[in-house]
């Protein structure tokens, strides 16, 4: 059995235990309290009935007695007849030696005294239960006392004492409780059958799921996954990972790629200097190329340069480690200063800037991250641009900005609106291939959406989404 196998069975054990104990400790009370205000209410029930059974034969041996029917002398033949006649009277009713049954919880006992208390009749065998009828321990016995009284002057002739002994509860009260601690066991036996399968239903899938996991590697050409098919949350964590592995699988593979794409980017220039920085050392090229030669150094050693600072500009991004403030920002004024930079380039190629984004929006991001964003897509239509590229803003319903960036050059062919956002891809005249790339990470962390797309009326157009500011960002 598995580590967390042992787990849920002992939590499922002790769960089970806990509920047994409460339910016995309860039952045990409710029974006990059934049973005890059970047997009060038929000790109560049996002593009214005995009593005025007992009241009924006085009233007939007294009315046999008298002769003349006179008042006074059934008074006074009442006052003296319980002490004669009583034993028979309660031999009549309760035969001697035996208990008022009646299919009672508990054997019931009958005392009777005259009205003086002294005893003259008892139900029981003295010498198995010595019962003192004037100290009755109600420790052991509930008791009931009923006056008997004559029909004839309403006077008291003597008492009906009835007794029920507790101790035949408890012994009902113990068969009740080994009847259910039995039950409890095989309640028990039961719930551990059962709880080995739901153990291995549970654990089964967590199984496949470890198995899955430690089955995932870099190296293999395709991922090995097997299904889980419990239909709750399991199963959607299998599935988690699984999209998960794919993710990492693909951001591995671009790793990979990106490693591979840095090292021949580097790896271009610094053969192109290290060629003519040797070709000038040995002398083998001709003075008059020596300039030419070390042009192309300087070129080839500043397209290294923004290479690198890409590639650590790129980094720093994608691992958040970038501490610039995000600041409130008048779009129009930024791209406007962008604008102003990229004027001496844009007349000579008899290209122009028309800048309409409305002078009231405001983002929020850091100065340098907007400069790359815009400097980035400016520069790159420029080197594709006929004649114009304009800047146009549009607020949708949402409240967000839509930034429309789109030249008057060929547009984009061969699908290359799906390429330019990834890493080192270089459309014509491009450079490092990783401006684009810098945008798009910048726009990530911003919170901003971005595609691109060929015009209707022809052209390039980078579209960016920027939303509404929060309540937060205002101030």
């Amino acid at each position: 059995m598995s580590k967390i196998g042992k787990k849920i069975m002992q939590s499922y054990f002790i769960i089970i235990l806990a509920t047994a104990f409460v339910f016995m400790g309860i039952s045990k009370m409710s029974f006990n309290d059934i049973l005890n205000r059970q047997t009060r209410l038929d000790l109560k029930k049996d002593a009214d009935v005995v009593a005025k059974q007992i009241n009924m034969v006085i009233d007939q041996k007294i009315e046999m007695t008298v002769v003349d029917g006179s008042p006074n002398v059934k008074i006074q033949i009442s006052k003296n007849f319980f002490g004669e006649n009583a034993l028979s009277i309660s031999e009549i009713i309760l035969p001697k030696g035996m208990g008022y049954a009646h299919n009672r919880l508990a054997t019931t006992h009958f005392i009777i005294m005259d009205v003086d208390k002294n005893l003259i009749f008892q139900s029981y065998n003295t010498e198995q239960e010595p019962i003192n009828p004037l100290e009755i321990d109600k420790t052991k016995y509930y008791v009931e006392q009923r006056p008997l009284i004559s029909s004839v002057d309403q006077e008291t002739l003597g008492y009906l004492v009835m007794l029920a002994k507790k101790e035949d509860l408890s012994v009902i009260n113990a068969l009740i409780n080994r009847s259910v601690f039995l039950g409890f066991l095989i309640a028990l036996f039961i719930a551990s059958i059962i709880s080995i399968f739901f153990e291995r239903g549970i654990i089964s899938p967590i199984n496949k799921l470890k198995k899955n996991i430690a089955s995932f590697s870099f190296t293999d050409d395709e991922i090995i996954w097997e299904e889980i098919k419990t239909k709750d949350e399991l199963a959607e964590i299998n599935q988690d990972f699984l999209k998960m592995a794919y993710k990492l699988k693909e951001y591995d593979k671009k790793q990979k790629e990106f490693f591979q794409n840095t090292s021949h980017e580097l790896k271009t220039p610094l053969m192109s200097i290290q060629g003519y920085a040797e070709a000038i050392k040995d002398k083998v090229m001709d003075e008059s190329m020596v300039d030419e030669g070390l042009d192309i150094i300087i070129d080839e050693s500043k397209k290294l340069r923004d290479t690198v600072n890409s590639i650590v500009y790129l980094s720093k991004m994608e691992n958040l480690m970038s501490e610039e403030k995000s600041i409130r920002i008048n779009l129009w004024e930024a791209v406007e200063e962008i604008i102003i930079r990229l004027t001496l380039l844009a007349k000579e190629k008899n290209i122009t800037f028309k800048n309409d984004i409305a002078h009231y929006i405001v983002v929020r991001t850091s100065d340098d991250r907007l400069d790359r964003v815009f400097s980035n897509i400016l520069s790159n239509a420029l080197r594709y641009a006929k004649s114009q590229i304009s800047i146009e803003s549009f607020e949708i319903e949402t409240g967000h900005i839509i930034i429309k960036i789109q030249d008057d050059g060929r547009g984009f062919e061969n699908n290359e609106e799906l390429y330019i956002f990834d890493r080192f891809y270089k459309g014509k005249g491009g450079n490092t291939g990783l401006g684009l790339s810098i945008v798009k990470s910048i726009a990530e962390s911003n919170g901003w959406g971005l595609k691109a797309y060929n015009a209707d009326e022809g052209g390039a157009v980078v579209e960016i989404v920027i939303p509404p500011l929060r309540d937060k960002d205002v101030n």
